[in-house]
């Protein structure tokens, strides 16, 4: 059986159409490192209504707060810091286009923008008590530091 020679070559066209098609690495917006992406965070004061800047990396996304390293100043090192959501105004992954979280004054922030923010951190599933523990050793603390606790902005 003979298949004639422009079937052969839509056949050819096509597959190697299929070699183009799809995602490439390069386009990806995930990051290609271990580490979570880097965010700026504006956060509520209590009591008053001004907002603090921190920049950091974004380590865990919780149901009730992020927990992110926060970046080291000239006066301290970098610190493994949880803030609650309810005092996070807006969380942006800087190198990230699309990564940012804001909160609506009534409803917070959006599950969706949350979920975006998750897969970015360093651990998407989340860290175990040991695991923590070893991240909290190489940060050189023994406990995880609330925002509250660090009043200096980035």
């Amino acid at each position: 059986m003979r298949i004639p020679k422009l079937t052969k070559r839509i056949a050819f066209l096509v597959l190697l159409g299929g070699c183009a098609v799809g995602p490439r690495i390069e386009k990806l917006e995930e990051p290609r490192h271990p580490f979570g992406a880097n965010v700026a965070l504006e956060v509520t004061q209590p009591g008053t209504s001004g907002r603090q800047k921190y920049e950091g990396e974004l380590i865990e996304v919780r149901e009730d707060g992020l927990v992110f390293a926060l970046r080291a100043l000239a006066s301290r090192p970098s610190r493994v810091t949880f803030v609650p959501w309810m005092n996070v105004y807006s969380v942006t992954a800087t190198e990230l286009p699309g990564r940012t979280s804001k909160r609506n004054k009534s409803k917070g922030h959006k599950q969706e923008s949350i979920d975006k923010m998750r897969i970015v951190s360093r651990y998407p599933q989340g860290l175990s008590a040991d695991l923590m523990q070893r991240l909290l050793v190489s940060f050189d603390q023994e406990t995880i530091d609330t925002l509250a606790e660090n009043q200096g902005g980035a």
